[in-house]
């Protein structure tokens, strides 16, 4: 379970660093204004995860769980409200004290682990809980 942890924390940190030098070549090089040019960046950050999780984190799995395409609606969705998750968090945090950037960064912490569990479970383990390695 550890060496999958790290695998996701891995890919995770090097999809983040996929999507700031994404996102600064299409808004300074290409000149992209800055919505679309985010939501470039960030789409192209979570297909480079899942690519690594699957060949990766998950590669033990396989296309045994679930088919390729079902896997990428499920993973688009963990991301999606694991996105959202971070927000609420971030701001209710805030909200009772805590400055932004130690919000920012607890939440991170907890949607990170939320987003593991639902990958490990939901999509690489086809709606059942299965056992890690």
């Amino acid at each position: 379970m550890i060496r999958r942890i790290a695998a996701f924390a891995t890919v995770g940190g090097l999809g983040f660093l996929l999507q700031l030098a994404t996102l600064e070549c299409l808004a300074s090089w290409a000149e992209w204004q800055p919505l679309p040019a985010t939501a470039a960046a960030v789409e192209l950050a979570v297909l480079h995860n899942l690519w690594w999780h699957e060949r990766w984190t998950w590669s033990d799995r396989g296309e045994r769980t679930l088919g390729r395409w079902p896997r990428l609606v499920r993973y688009q969705a963990v991301t999606g409200v694991a996105t959202i998750g971070n927000v609420i968090v971030t701001l209710l945090l805030a909200k009772v004290g805590f400055c932004l950037l130690a919000a920012n960064a607890l939440a991170v912490g907890a949607m990170s682990a939320a987003n593991f569990m639902m990958s490990d479970r939901w999509i690489f383990g086809a709606g059942r809980i299965v056992r890690a390695r």
